[in-house]
């Protein structure tokens, strides 16, 4: 009789469920590190403090996210997610309306996204960003609201087709700049 090697067989929902936890894991690192990073800064959140507070081991953090420059920006991109889709909805309803809209209705789509009622701490997290060196904030903001501003620019230069593109960028990130804490550039 020829000894069978022992096949153990992993139920059908097994995998589901290990996706299941590994994105409730993802969700807690982030949810831990927004609140962590606002609290402390980039500096100042460590990835075992982060791992601690979450309820999880150092390596899940690595295998989630790899370096702390990276959860920092996976963090940034999670509270930023929000305020993007917010302003991507009430574009979307504005070019869906009769007639073009107006460069104040743009504008207000894009500033008026309600973000301090939120569960994020995007207000203060864009506080500790902009206090960040500027070759780690500005790569990083720039990578989680490019693709929402783009679409508002184009808008923008459809109501205001007598202005130079470059000039409407200008004047779009200078607006930005003093928005800064509401989560635009």
């Amino acid at each position: 009789m020829v000894d069978e090697p022992l096949v153990i067989k992993a139920s059908a929902g097994a995998g589901k469920k290990r996706r299941a936890d590994s994105s409730l894991t993802r969700e807690k690192i982030l949810v831990t590190s927004v609140r962590l990073f606002s609290e402390s800064g980039f500096d100042g959140a460590s990835m075992r403090a982060i791992a601690d507070v979450a309820g999880v081991n150092l390596a899940s953090m690595n295998y989630h996210f790899g370096s702390k420059v990276q959860l920092f920006e996976a963090a940034i991109e999670y509270s930023a997610a929000p305020i993007n889709a917010r302003r991507i909805r009430q574009l979307d309803a504005l070019e869906a309306a009769q007639g073009l809209p107006t460069v104040a209705q743009l504008v207000r789509a894009f500033v008026d996204v309600d973000i301090i009622g939120g569960d994020l701490a995007w207000p203060q997290l864009s506080a500790r960003i902009l206090a960040e060196p500027s070759n780690l904030s500005e790569r990083l903001l720039e990578r989680a609201f490019s693709p929402t501003v783009q679409r508002f620019l184009q808008a923008l230069q459809c109501s205001l087709p007598h202005l130079d593109p470059a000039q409407l960028g200008l004047r779009f990130l200078f607006c930005g700049r003093r928005n800064a804490a509401s989560g635009s550039l």
